[in-house]
């Protein structure tokens, strides 16, 4: 690799101290294990996999570089003389996990939709560091797909919860590895650290009926998207969305908007849930100002004549849009995020 002008990796130093005092036969066998399985992530997600090993075993942030680390937090439990149990019983199945993780691949004969429904969800957040406890639940409880989903989804109303409060990085990583203490112990979804406590609840509430932060708009209106369509039986899948107001953000003077909204109400309701859709399409600043009537008929609704969001399509279901129908729409949208992740 050096010859080729790579730098080492600490996954390629890491793999040179595990294989280097093995016997030949195992040497040979496990180093074909774990070049499968780093060809299998790809060089980058073969080095976030160590780097999510580092937190399951070690539970606790990071406070040096991988290379300084993870030979005391991990290695050293298995060198020298469990070597190859290392990459037989932690690289492979790791491996294999993170791949479903990130495929969205799980398998099972029953119930690994579910499961894979979760991957999707958990993938929409803007970290990841929710993913080592993803990786042990698949590693400790893969083959109980029913087990599987009501893990994550207590995984995901964390996640989501902590996500729409803005937690920043050092409290999220820390309860995370709390999380992992007590799964390791064996509490399971009794862990207490999956649990909100009534400020975190409340807090979560307020954001989600307040001004919705531009971050987590998309997560947000995926999440009340999916609990309408599933109420309808369908679901949805999209390459491209973007999140649009209704009312828009800078109304013309002269518009109906202005007509319908005075300054205080436009304040109050145009970045809040109840006046965001969502759309398949790039953004068009033009058609954002346009009023409620040609809004829908030329920038809500495709060529067809349809919309594939069901949260955009109760919108169209609308013969006007004022500030008495945001509120019962308000009312309705975060009642629904309120009861799906227990709030």
């Amino acid at each position: 690799m050096n010859s080729r002008g790579m730098d080492l990796s600490p996954t390629d130093i890491f793999k040179a101290r595990i294989i280097g005092d093995l016997k030949p036969a195992a040497a040979e066998e496990c180093a074909a294990r774990w070049e499968d399985a780093e060809e299998a992530l790809g060089r980058e997600g073969f080095a976030d996999l160590f780097l999510h090993l580092r937190m399951i075993y070690a539970k606790r942030r990071g406070e040096k570089e991988l290379l300084k680390e993870f030979p005391d937090q991990v290695l050293s439990l298995y060198l020298p003389d469990r070597a190859e149990e290392f990459v037989n019983e932690v690289i492979e199945p790791y491996a294999e996990a993170y791949a479903q993780i990130r495929d969205r691949n799980y398998s099972a004969a029953v119930g690994a939709e579910k499961v894979n429904a979760w991957f999707k969800r958990l993938a929409q957040l803007d970290v990841n560091d929710w993913r080592p406890a993803a990786l042990w639940a698949l590693r400790n409880h893969g083959g109980d797909p029913e087990r599987l989903d009501e893990f994550f989804r207590a995984l995901e109303r964390l996640a989501a919860s902590m996500f729409i409060r803005r937690v920043y990085s050092t409290p999220r990583v820390t309860r995370y590895a709390e999380l992992l203490r007590q799964l390791d112990q064996g509490q399971g979804l009794s862990s207490p650290a999956f649990h909100l406590n009534a400020g975190e609840k409340a807090e979560t509430r307020a954001r989600l009926d307040g001004d919705v932060h531009p971050k987590i708009r998309r997560y947000v209106l995926l999440r009340l998207d999916e609990l309408l369509a599933a109420s309808q039986g369908v679901t949805y899948d999209h390459a491209l969305i973007t999140v649009e107001h209704v009312l828009p953000q800078n109304p013309k003077l002269a518009s109906q908007w202005t007509r319908l909204f005075d300054g205080y109400q436009r304040a109050h309701w145009t970045d809040r849930i109840g006046n965001l859709v969502l759309l398949n399409r790039t953004k068009n600043s033009q058609a954002g100002t346009y009023d409620f009537a040609t809004k829908k008929a030329k920038y809500f609704t495709g060529r067809t004549g349809s919309v594939p969001f069901a949260l955009t399509s109760q919108v169209l279901q609308q013969t006007k849009w004022t500030p008495k129908v945001l509120e019962h729409r308000q009312k309705e949208l975060v009642g629904r995020l309120v009861v799906e992740w227990r709030l």
